[in-house]
């Protein structure tokens, strides 16, 4: 992964366990990832933080943790949101964990047999992980991760913000709301739309090349486009919507791009 350290989220709730598998971790060469004040991470919703903040490559969860949810609800989230490959910790192979963890699909399972862990087993099971991890990774690259909420024409349709994970060859446009240009709506090519707290700027830094900026307040997947006006080289229509580009935006370099499309 171009070099840099395979950065791993280690969920264990009892303290002596996480303080021996993270130095384990450091030494085989992997960033085991934390949150600020936070000594070791325990819990669903620490664990989630951790994964908003920076994505892991590789998950390993201990089943038994403090809260309502349990490392396998942490394994679904991740393998939801960002494909990266797990491992299970548990001294508890109860034919129902079993069975949860090959609903997950789950890509490897160390048993506890005595304290500390089978750190040999974790650590052929890491090493046999890392091409899936580099695939995952490769994978996250096709959608973006932004913390959104569900829109309709009658007003939001969600009451909060979420993290959320979007295909980028399902994103038609992205256009500035009227009433707050710190604010983008996403459409989807399904129909749906999301509002996410961007500036429109903000967003096309993040977004791939076929993002062309049409306008001051739009943002058009140029893979979807699907033919042009006869009558001018610089409007454009993916189906029934027409698209022009404004004047500012219509540079030579921009003209080269649009010829290269399959119309």
């Amino acid at each position: 992964m171009n070099g840099e350290k395979i950065k791993v989220l280690l969920v264990e709730d009892e303290a002596l366990n996480y303080v021996d598998i993270q130095q384990f971790l450091q030494d085989e060469g992997f960033k085991v990832l934390s949150l600020p004040g936070k000594i070791i991470i325990d819990n669903y919703d620490d664990a989630v933080a951790v994964c908003e903040n920076e994505i892991p490559h590789i998950a390993i969860l201990d089943i038994q943790i403090k809260g309502e949810k349990d490392g396998l609800d942490i394994a679904a989230y991740i393998r939801e949101n960002y494909y990266s490959p797990v491992i299970i910790l548990s001294s508890h192979a109860t034919s129902e964990n079993i069975r949860r963890a090959a609903l997950l699909s789950v890509d490897g399972f160390t048993k506890k047999i005595e304290k500390p862990y089978n750190l040999e087993q974790l650590r052929v099971t890491l090493n046999l992980l890392l091409s899936l991890a580099v695939s995952a990774a490769k994978r996250r690259e096709e959608n973006i991760f932004l913390s959104v909420k569900g829109f309709s024409e009658q007003g939001e349709a969600d009451a909060s913000f979420g993290l959320k994970r979007l295909a980028l060859n399902e994103l038609l446009f992205v256009k500035t709301l009227p009433d707050n240009k710190n604010y983008v709506l996403l459409e989807m090519n399904n129909a749906q739309k999301y509002v996410c707290h961007k500036s429109l700027k903000d967003l096309a830094d993040l977004l791939p090349l076929n993002f062309i900026r049409f306008t001051g307040n739009r943002i058009i997947n140029t893979d979807f486009i699907d033919r042009k006006s006869n009558k001018s080289q610089w409007v454009y229509f993916i189906g029934n919507n027409r698209f022009e580009i404004a004047d500012i935006y219509r540079t030579d370099e921009l003209k080269t791009i649009l010829k290269k499309l399959k119309l």
